[in-house]
């Protein structure tokens, strides 16, 4: 189901415009995802959990949005394309699910720091998402400052 809310659909323009990305993805809730995830390689989309949306700050959710869009900025998507082709023909070798693991991890650890360079200041802890069912929080490592305010 796509965001209609008009707070949140400017939140996500806002984000998108600070991260200089091109055009701005759509942005739906999904009830068959456990973490905000994008998908797509040609024309990305960010999916939201449902239950994510419940007991989140503005600030919270600027800085999960913005975590995603960075995804899209850094064309993540195509690499995770490329490294599962890759995982597909050297299935048999160790090293390369190693290596896999490795690229994932770093993904997220540069998709954090460009959040936090756009912006957005660390987080001491994950706040309310790890405790909303275990959500892995390594995108609510960071808190976008005056995502609550809308300049339009």
């Amino acid at each position: 189901m796509r965001v209609t809310d008009a707070k949140l659909l400017r939140l996500i323009a806002d984000q998108a415009n600070r991260l200089k990305l091109k055009c701005v993805p759509v942005v739906a809730y999904c009830e068959r995802v456990a973490a905000p995830t994008v998908l797509g390689v040609l024309h990305p989309m960010v999916l939201l959990p449902g239950a994510l949306m419940t007991g989140l700050t503005p600030d919270d959710l600027a800085a999960i949005v913005r975590h995603e869009l960075a995804h899209i900025r850094r064309y993540d998507l195509w690499m995770n394309l490329l490294q599962r082709v890759i995982e597909s023909l050297l299935f048999f070798h160790p090293v390369v699910w190693f290596i896999s693991r490795r690229l994932n991890a770093e993904r997220e650890v540069c998709c954090d720091d460009l959040v936090v360079s756009s912006g957005c200041e660390p987080m001491p802890l994950c706040g309310g998402l790890a405790a909303d069912g275990g959500v892995v929080c390594h995108f609510a490592s960071v808190r976008c400052a005056g995502a609550g305010r809308y300049r339009r």
